[in-house]
C-alpha cells in the first residue's frame, strides 16, 4: 500500500469535489437503475429491496494525471426506535472499506461509485429491526488518502441521507 500512496506529486492535486447518495430498487430479472436521493424515506422492514451507494466525484486540478488514489469510506446510521418521533442517535460505523482508483486524468473529474457491502448492510438492517430500531438517516464519510507530506484539505467529505 505504501507504493500506491507515494506515486508522485501529481496525485497531490486530486481532491474530493462531491459525494451524492443513489438508490436502486432490486427487482427480479431487471437491471438496477440508480437514482439520486436526498432524504431517507424507507419504512421499517425485514425485507430490504433497496440497494444504496454513494458516488464520490474526484477532481484532479493538476497538470498531470493523478495515479493510485485510495478512498477509505465508512457507512453509519442514525437509529430511532420504531414508532417513535424525533431524532435518532448516531451509531458507530457498521461498514468500513476502501477502494483504489487507478487514474484520474489531468484537469478532469471522475465519478467513483462506492457500494456498501450488501451482505453486511442487509445483516445490519435486520439486526437493528429485530432490536426495535430503524435508521432515520444514513451517512457516508469518505477520506482520500493524501500523498506523503500533503494535508487532508478537501480530501474528507461526509454526506447524510
Amino acid at each position: 500500500m505504501v507504493l500506491l500512496l507515494s506515486c508522485g506529486t501529481a496525485a497531490g492535486q486530486v481532491v474530493i469535489q462531491d459525494v451524492q447518495w443513489q438508490l436502486a430498487l432490486q427487482l427480479k430479472k431487471q437491471k438496477k437503475e440508480y437514482h439520486r436521493l436526498e432524504k431517507w424515506r424507507f419504512p421499517p422492514s425485514q425485507k430490504w429491496k433497496v440497494r444504496a451507494r454513494a458516488v464520490v466525484t474526484l477532481l484532479n486540478r493538476g497538470e498531470r494525471a493523478g495515479r493510485a488514489a485510495v478512498l477509505r469510506y465508512a457507512f453509519s446510521a442514525r437509529l430511532r426506535r420504531i414508532g417513535q418521533e424525533g431524532e435518532g442517535t448516531w451509531t458507530l460505523p457498521f461498514i468500513l472499506e476502501e477502494k483504489h482508483v487507478p487514474l484520474v486524468r489531468k484537469n478532469a473529474a471522475v465519478e467513483v461509485p462506492v457500494y456498501p457491502n450488501r451482505v453486511e448492510m442487509d445483516s445490519y438492517l435486520r439486526r437493528v429491526y429485530a432490536m426495535g430500531y430503524w435508521p432515520d438517516m444514513l451517512s457516508v464519510r469518505v477520506v482520500l488518502s493524501p500523498p506523503p507530506g500533503e494535508t487532508f484539505d478537501e480530501r474528507v467529505r461526509e454526506k447524510n441521507l
